[in-house]
């Protein structure tokens, strides 16, 4: 699940099911479920015992939940999240719903982070060199807009576009070196098209760059402190990586 850092009302649905045999948890008392989050790098909030709302089209309030409908939809709950938990400024946050009877289920939800953690600067540069190439004559069904090579009143391509607008939000990181890291899998061969992050513990807990997609060579660049030691994680459909992978930075 992804979702804009500052979003508000946040709502999820959850299916829940009872620990002694794997069934759909139907009939839970709403008081007794259990509302936590977690957000990268941070504090777990403090436990809530949810309380109920008086219908599964009810507006949002924080901390409410309802079950959806125990004949047709059994083991389906819904829950509303406090604001929050989707603030700009971390990476992910983790959702927690707890019920004794149950097993405990979490959420992961990926919080976007070009919704309020751009610099207005930035913001102002990608909207200037979009209003240069929108007259350039793209065409339905020809070249992909990544291999024209139409430029904007400032020169600037549409792949270095792309590059500015990673630059949003911190993507390629803030440390003072430029540094390429070449992705190989088992046999030694480059993966293209995997995402990679950057973070600055073994746990995964603080992210300082990424995440961002490896090209056909298999290279991404980040902006880190040479010297400084740093742990690669990668993931791709049907490639394993060693997960992280601990290196020291080297500048380009």
């Amino acid at each position: 699940m992804l979702v804009k850092g500052g979003s508000t009302n946040v709502t999820t649905y959850f299916v829940l099911r009872t620990a002694a045999d794997g069934t759909a948890t139907t009939g839970a008392t709403i008081t007794s479920i259990d509302l936590q989050y977690v957000r990268s790098g941070a504090a777990p909030s403090a436990k809530v015992d949810a309380t109920a709302l008086a219908a599964a089209d009810s507006v949002h309030a924080d901390n409410k939940a309802i079950e959806i409908d125990a004949t047709d939809a059994p083991g389906l709950y819904r829950v509303d999240w406090p604001d929050a938990a989707f603030a700009a400024g971390a990476r992910e946050v983790i959702l927690t719903v707890k019920l004794a009877s149950s097993f405990t289920e979490h959420l992961r939800v990926e919080i976007d982070a070009i919704a309020g953690d751009a610099s207005a600067a930035n913001q102002t540069t990608i909207i200037n060199h979009l209003t240069d190439v929108k007259g350039t004559g793209f065409v339905k069904d020809t070249d992909s807009l990544v291999d024209l090579a139409h430029t904007g009143a400032d020169g600037d391509t549409l792949e270095e576009l792309s590059d500015e607008i990673a630059l949003v939000g911190g993507a390629v990181g803030s440390g003072s070196d430029s540094v390429t890291i070449t992705l190989e899998d088992d046999d030694n061969n480059p993966v293209g098209s995997a995402e990679v992050w950057i973070t600055s513990d073994a746990d995964g807990d603080t992210v300082v760059a990424g995440t961002l997609v490896t090209n056909d060579a298999g290279q991404i660049t980040f902006m880190l402190d040479a010297g400084s030691t740093y742990y690669r994680w990668a993931k791709k459909a049907s490639v394993n990586f060693t997960n992280p992978t601990s290196f020291v930075a080297v500048s380009d």
